[in-house]
């Protein structure tokens, strides 16, 4: 059996299948219609005055839905209906241009750098160049070269992100979280603990499903302060407020002021998305 396990082959099938695992291949509900070749090259909307196709503003759609598979991993399911896609891909094509009116630039060391850290990418705690192809053409459905120009934007947006929060920048309130759990089969077990990073309000508390309740009590309980347990789906939660800060909001101001120069050709936004949306879409068979 080790023998067999030890076998490359086995080992790439194995891993794979735990990209699948972890990565479902849900994406790209909904995109374009039968008649997608004669509208890639339509004028979807401007930034700016500057032309932006149907297929370049499904590029960013693509991308914001593969960055949310690699947050959410096995999850995605549970998060998507809180992920406004349409709207993430205009903003990202927004930033992208206003990253370039900046001059911001990101070297292709720097995107070598920020995959070869990425534990999805890593067999026995280093990078696999090999597993990595086969993890993004494979699980992430596309060839490594767009990938690559995926995470260059990434980090395109980010950097543009410290470049605007400057030093002294508009704040909101942020939370940090200690988050309990008992799963539903068995609620008298002790509780998984786990933390969040630095959270604001519009952002989904990571491995928990949607609730209203928990999310006010984030914002509303002092620091030290945990909430009751409350029942969901998948079993009981409650939070604990770790630390409050304040949060940057200057990219909430910018973002803001980058959607007045955005013109849509709303039509056409309807026409190359089948009638189940995006932000809750019907999973293709």
């Amino acid at each position: 059996m080790l023998k067999f396990l030890r076998n490359k082959k086995v080992q790439h099938r194995i891993y794979l299948i735990l990209a699948l695992i972890i990565i479902p291949p849900f994406i790209f509900w909904g995109v374009f219609t039968s008649s997608e070749d004669d509208k890639s090259g339509s004028e979807l909307g401007k930034i700016d005055g500057r032309k932006i196709t149907a297929q370049e503003y499904l590029n960013q759609y693509k991308a914001v839905q593969r960055q949310a598979q690699m947050m959410f991993g096995d999850r995605i399911n549970e998060f998507r209906g809180q992920i406004n896609f349409k709207g993430e891909a205009w903003d990202r094509l927004l930033l992208l241009a206003e990253a370039k009116r900046r001059g911001v630039r990101v070297s292709d060391g720097e995107v070598v750098d920020w995959i070869a850290k990425q534990p999805l990418f890593s067999r026995d705690g280093r990078f696999d160049a090999g597993f990595y192809k086969m993890v993004v053409t494979r699980a992430l459905r596309v060839d490594t070269r767009a990938f690559e120009e995926e995470i260059r934007q990434t980090l395109l947006i980010q950097k543009l992100r410290d470049k605007v929060q400057g030093p002294d920048p508009v704040q909101e309130e942020a939370v940090k979280l200690a988050v309990s759990f008992r799963p539903k089969e068995n609620p008298e077990a002790a509780p998984v603990v786990t933390e969040t990073p630095l959270l604001t309000k519009a952002d989904p508390i990571p491995d928990v499903e949607y609730s209203e309740e928990l999310i006010n009590a984030a914002f509303t309980l002092e620091k030290g302060s945990e909430s009751e347990w409350v029942k969901l789906e998948k079993g009981d939660y409650k939070i604990k407020v770790i630390e409050k800060q304040k949060s940057n909001d200057a990219m909430a101001d910018l973002l803001q002021k980058l959607r007045g120069k955005l013109e849509l050709n709303l039509e056409l936004m309807r026409d190359i998305f089948t009638p189940s949306s995006p932000e809750s879409p019907s999973t293709p068979s």
